[in-house]
C-alpha cells in the first residue's frame, strides 16, 4: 500500500524536461539542495580534438556501490497513514516559525517566542515519541531528543532538521496562491506554505518514522538522536551551534556514527540512469566589505572621482576577474561527474572522454561551466556584490562609500586563498587613485583613515566542508539503505551543496555527514520564495527512508 500517486503539478510548476537529454546538477539552496537540469553542449562545442592520446587516470572515481541493506521490520503503515501524515505535516506549517537576520540573544529578543508553540505542537501530535524518547532543551528552544540504545559502546545515529523558516515579506503575501502559513493541501496532493519543504517535510517525517517503529515494538541497540535547531536560516549561531556543542560534550570527538540532515534527493533518468544525490560536502562562505574613505565637501566642487566613483571601479574589477571552474578531488561534484561517466549510458561521448582523462579536466570543467551559472558554480567560487551604500545628502560629497561581496568558495579554494584573490584584484585599482590599500591584515583597526580603501570580513566565514566518507561503515549503511528503499539499480552519487546547513557545527562529531532526505527533487518547489510547496509523495518517501535508515544503523556490526 502507499504506492506513489501521479504528480500533476500546479499550472505554475516548471515544465517537465526530457530525461534522455538532461544532465543533472543540483543546487542546495537553502538548506534543500534542489536539483536543476541542463542541456549539454554538442560535441562540436569542444575546441580541442585529441587523437592517439593515452588518458591519464582520474584521481577520484565513483564510489563502489554497496549491496542493498535489507531491514527486519517492513515499512507497512496502517491504512490512511499517507493522508494523515500529510495533515500532520501541514499542521506544522500552520505554526509560523520565522527566524531573522537580526535576531538578538535568546531570552532577550521576543521574536523567539514563536518556537514554544511549535514544540508544543510536536508534543501533542507525536505523543509516542515524547513518551519514549528523552527531550533536552538546549538554549531554551533547541530540541535534543535521545532514544537510548541498549549498547552504549556503539556510536549514535543523529537525525537533524530545523524548526525555523525564512520570513514572508508582507509585500508578497498577496502573490501566494494560498496563504503562506495555511498548510493548504490541494486536490493533487501538494502541500503549500512557507517551510513546507525547507525543512518541515524532513522534520515531520522523522517523527512519523519513529512513531511507526515504536508501533512495531522496535527497540534500538544503537542510540538514536534527533537534533532540531531553530535558527538555521541565519547560520545556526544560537541553535545548531549549541546543540552541536552538547552532542560533542556527550559523545566526544568523532563520537557520532552517522549524521543525516536536509539536502539532496533522487533524480531519475539522467542519461539513462537513476541516481540518489546526497550532498557530501558544502561550499565555503565569505562576505567581505570594501570601503572607500575620502575627504568630503560640497558637491558643487567635486574631485575627479568621488568615493562612489572609485567604489564603482572596484566593483567592476571584481566582476572582470572571476574565479575559474575546475575539477578537484576535494569537490564531491567531481566524483558525481565520474559517476555519470561510469554509469550513465547515454552521456555524450565527448564529455565522457574528457571526464575519464585527468589531463583533459580543464576542458571538462569548461564544458560543464558553459552550460549555465547553475552548473558553473558547482565547480567555481562565486562572487556577487549584493550590498552597496554611500552618501547621505545630494549636495554633499560622500565621505564613506562601501559594498559587500558574497563569495561561495569551491574546493580546493579556501577562505585564505579567496581573500588573497580579492587583495590581488583590488590593490592595483586602489594604487591607481593614489590611495592607501588596507588589506585583511588591518581588520583589527577600528578607524579607517581618509584616503584609503579597506577590506574587512563581514560576519562569519567558513572553509569548504570536509569530505564525507565514500567508503567504510557509515557509507555502507547510508548507501545500502538508499538502495534498499529506492532500488538496487539506483547509483548513490556524491554531490555538493552550494549553501550551508546546520551540519557546519558538527564537523568535530563526525565526518560521516550525509545531507539527503530521500524525496525526489521534483516533489518540492520554490523554497524561500512565493508559493513554496511540496508533494505528499515526497514526504511519504522521506518517512520510508528514515524508517529504514534507523534500522540499518541499528543492525550494522561492522566498523564504526
Amino acid at each position: 500500500m502507499g504506492a506513489p500517486s501521479p504528480l500533476p503539478p500546479p499550472s505554475t510548476s516548471p515544465p517537465a524536461r526530457s530525461p534522455e537529454k538532461r544532465f543533472l546538477l543540483g543546487a542546495a539552496l537553502t538548506a534543500l539542495a534542489l536539483t536543476s537540469l541542463y542541456f549539454l553542449p554538442s560535441p562540436h562545442c569542444s575546441k580541442q580534438h585529441h587523437h592517439h592520446h593515452k588518458p591519464t587516470l582520474p584521481p577520484v572515481s565513483c564510489p563502489a556501490q554497496p549491496a542493498a541493506l535489507s531491514q527486519p521490520l517492513p515499512f507497512d503503515p496502517p491504512q490512511g497513514f499517507k493522508a494523515a501524515a500529510a495533515e500532520r505535516w501541514a499542521g506544522a506549517v500552520r505554526v509560523p516559525t520565522p527566524s531573522y537576520d537580526d535576531f538578538g540573544e535568546v531570552g532577550v529578543d521576543g521574536r523567539y517566542e514563536v518556537f514554544p508553540p511549535f514544540a508544543e505542537y510536536l508534543r501533542k501530535t507525536w505523543p509516542e515519541v515524547h513518551e519514549h524518547l528523552e527531550l533536552e532543551k538546549v538554549n531554551t528552544h533547541g530540541l535534543l531528543y535521545t532514544w537510548p540504545g541498549s549498547d552504549p559502546s556503539l556510536k549514535p545515529l543523529v537525525l537533524m532538521a530545523h524548526q525555523d523558516v525564512v520570513p514572508v515579506p508582507n509585500e508578497t503575501v498577496s502573490r501566494w496562491t494560498y496563504p503562506p502559513f495555511s498548510g493548504h493541501i490541494d486536490e493533487y496532493g501538494w502541500v503549500w506554505g512557507r517551510g513546507v519543504g525547507d525543512c518541515k517535510m524532513l522534520l515531520t517525517a522523522i517523527f512519523d518514522s519513529l512513531t511507526l517503529l515504536l508501533s512495531q515494538s522496535f527497540t534500538p541497540r544503537r542510540t538514536v538522536i534527533i537534533s532540531l535547531g531553530f535558527d538555521e536560516e541565519i547560520s545556526g549561531p544560537q541553535g545548531a551551534r549549541r546543540l552541536a556543542e552538547r552532542v560533542l560534550e556527550l559523545y566526544g570527538q568523532d563520537g557520532v556514527f552517522l549524521l543525516v540532515d536536509e539536502g539532496g534527493g533522487n533524480a531519475d533518468g539522467v542519461y539513462g540512469q537513476d541516481y540518489a544525490l546526497p550532498a557530501m560536502g558544502e561550499k565555503g562562505y565569505l562576505d567581505v566589505t570594501v570601503s572607500v574613505a575620502l575627504k568630503g565637501g560640497h558637491s558643487s566642487v567635486p574631485p575627479e572621482h568621488t568615493s562612489i566613483g572609485i567604489l564603482a571601479q572596484l566593483v567592476s574589477a571584481i566582476e572582470a576577474n572571476p574565479h575559474s571552474p575546475s575539477l578537484s578531488p576535494l569537490n564531491p561534484f567531481t566524483a558525481h561527474l565520474q559517476c555519470l561517466a561510469s554509469h550513465s549510458p547515454s552521456l555524450p561521448s565527448h564529455l565522457r572522454d574528457t571526464l575519464l582523462d585527468a589531463s583533459r579536466w580543464g576542458e571538462a570543467a569548461e564544458l560543464v561551466a558553459a552550460t549555465g551559472p547553475e552548473n558553473r558554480y558547482l565547480l567555481q567560487t562565486s562572487q556577487a556584490v549584493d550590498l552597496i551604500s554611500g552618501g547621505v545628502k545630494i549636495n554633499a560629497l560622500p565621505e564613506i562609500a562601501q559594498f559587500t561581496v558574497n563569495q561561495r568558495i569551491s574546493a580546493p579554494y579556501s577562505v585564505a586563498l579567496t581573500k588573497t584573490h580579492l587583495e590581488h584584484i583590488l590593490r592595483p585599482v586602489t594604487e591607481k587613485f593614489n590611495l592607501t590599500f588596507l588589506g585583511f591584515s588591518h581588520e583589527g583597526e577600528d578607524e579607517q583613515p581618509v584616503g584609503s580603501v579597506k577590506l574587512k570580513t563581514f560576519g562569519r566565514s567558513i572553509d569548504p566542508a570536509p569530505l564525507t566518507p565514500r567508503e567504510g561503515g557509515a557509507w555502507e549503511v547510508f548507501a545500502g539503505t538508499v538502495r534498499h528503499v529506492f532500488g538496487e539499480m539506483r547509483v548513490v552519487s556524491p554531490f555538493i551543496s552550494t549553501g550551508n546547513t546546520d551540519t557546519r557545527w558538527y564537523w568535530n562529531s563526525t565526518r560521516a555527514i550525509y545531507r539527503y532526505q530521500g524525496a525526489s527533487a521534483e516533489t518540492f518547489y520554490n523554497a524561500h520564495t512565493v508559493d513554496e510547496r511540496a508533494h505528499i509523495d515526497g514526504h511519504y518517501d522521506t518517512v520510508r527512508w528514515v524508517h529504514a535508515l534507523v534500522q540499518g544503523a541499528n543492525g550494522w556490526e561492522g566498523e564504526e
